[in-house]
């Protein structure tokens, strides 16, 4: 192992460690309680069926959600486990496949992994949500390994053709599109161009399965009743879908442009090995398929946020690929200007209505976390704040400031007495079943 690789690996294995620790401070919040109110009042079930009915169409991620033991764990032993539960799982699982797609040791696989991992927490763009919020992790993290395991099933059933990685390839296939529509859309995508390439009765059904499933998905009732009116004109609408589509794109290939060099220089020999293995126009009809979701969500209006994480490791992916493909690795060469970048803070060049468009790397955030925030008093404030609205007998409830607010950690602030209700403040007095529980002005 080269000594950048060394340090590198070195530096994931830390992050890794601090992730471990801030888990111990990790707790419920937002969505977490209203997923427990809706089990409470119709049952898992029933839940299910409204949820599908009335909020959106991800059935596998929503009804897992559901079983949020948060009325059972007033200790919050599970958003202190399973950050890393997933954490682990993404490591093995990308491991696991360093060693089936390139023949490298246990150990060698598991090296890979960690500097794999610390590169997709470099672009992360929500980085709490995805990592630290239980339902976050859920519908962001948790599809991310699930594709990792049908990438691995989908390789020995092509390698084998035994049937039991067919039968376990189908059932991640219904898991991951019923868990994220993003990643449903990018894995139609490529099930659709892998049976385009390989026509058989397999790679047919794989596709078929896969189309069913999306569009049980998006055509969920509750997809449309959460979609907001927009009463623009018609010119102006799709120009606000044009502007959006070219903003968010402009946003994800500069921080790719910005990470590519350190990402080639160290895994250049696996990016070599892809260019070697696919024709130049089947990897750019797989790049292409990145813009579905981006063209999906600009049609939507979605600015830049924790939809498009997914979307920008896929484009990330195909376009490293694509890049030693056709100017093979000389852009490994300032590799050293990568690696200053992802210790940079926020870069914040937009205005803060449009600060979502800003660049953010994660390394700066996790290590301010690490040495300034005060962990242990931000979960003595919360859970204070919780007890606080549980022994309150009255309907209205006051509540302090969370004056130690994380910044890797998931966290999202009530609306103070006086202001506009959020949807925070909605959840939570649904569980707690308060007319009102507000912050103290």
């Amino acid at each position: 192992m080269r000594l950048l690789e060394k340090c590198l690996f070195t530096f994931s294995i830390l992050i890794f460690v601090a992730f471990g620790y801030f888990t111990f401070f990790n707790v419920y919040q937002t969505d977490d309680y209203i997923f427990s109110f809706f089990t409470r009042k119709f049952g898992f079930f029933g839940a299910a069926c409204d949820l599908y009915l009335h909020w959106g169409g991800r059935y596998f991620g929503y009804s897992l959600n559901l079983l949020n033991p948060v009325a059972l764990d007033p200790e919050n032993l599970l958003p202190k486990i399973y950050p890393m539960l997933l954490m682990v799982l993404f490591i093995t699982v990308v491991a696991v496949n360093f060693r089936e797609f390139f023949c490298y040791s246990l150990a060698d696989s598991f090296k890979k992994a960690f500097l794999f991992f610390l590169l997709y927490t470099a672009l992360l763009l929500n980085l709490p949500e995805h990592f630290f919020w239980i339902t976050g992790s859920t519908i962001y993290f948790l599809p991310v390994i699930f594709s990792g395991i049908l990438l691995f099933c989908l390789k020995k059933f092509h390698d084998r053709e035994e049937k039991v990685w067919l039968y376990m390839s189908l059932i991640l296939i219904v898991l991951t599109i019923g868990n994220n529509e993003i990643i449903a859309l990018i894995l139609e995508g490529l099930l659709l161009v892998n049976y385009f390439f390989r026509r058989n009765k397999a790679n047919l059904l794989l596709a078929i399965v896969s189309t069913v499933c999306l569009f049980a998905s998006f055509l969920a009732p509750g997809n449309f009743g959460r979609m907001a009116e927009n009463n623009d004109e018609f010119i102006i609408l799709w120009a606000k879908r044009a502007v959006f589509l070219i903003m968010n794109l402009f946003h994800l290939t500069l921080k790719c442009i910005l990470i590519l060099p350190l990402f080639i220089k160290v895994f250049e020999k696996e990016l070599m090995e892809i260019r070697a293995r696919f024709d130049r126009k089947n990897l750019i009809v797989v790049w292409v398929i990145s813009f579905i979701p981006m063209i999906f969500l600009a049609f939507l209006l979605n600015r830049i946020g924790r939809q498009f994480e997914n979307v920008q490791i896929f484009y990330f992916l195909t376009s490293a690929v694509l890049v030693v493909s056709f100017f093979n690795v000389k852009l490994k060469k300032i590799w050293w200007f990568s690696l200053l970048v992802l210790l940079l803070p926020k870069i914040h060049v937009f205005p803060d209505k449009y600060s979502v468009f800003d660049f953010n790397f994660n390394m700066y955030n996790i290590g301010n976390e690490l040495f300034k925030t005060d962990l242990a008093k931000y979960e003595a404030e919360v859970a204070d704040r919780i007890d606080r609205i549980q022994a309150s007998q009255t309907d209205s409830v006051l509540v302090s400031k969370i004056s130690e607010v994380p910044k890797v950690l998931y966290f999202d602030e009530l609306s103070a007495l006086g202001e506009p209700k959020s949807y925070t403040n909605d959840q939570l007095e649904k569980y707690f079943q308060k007319k009102s529980i507000t912050i103290e002005k």
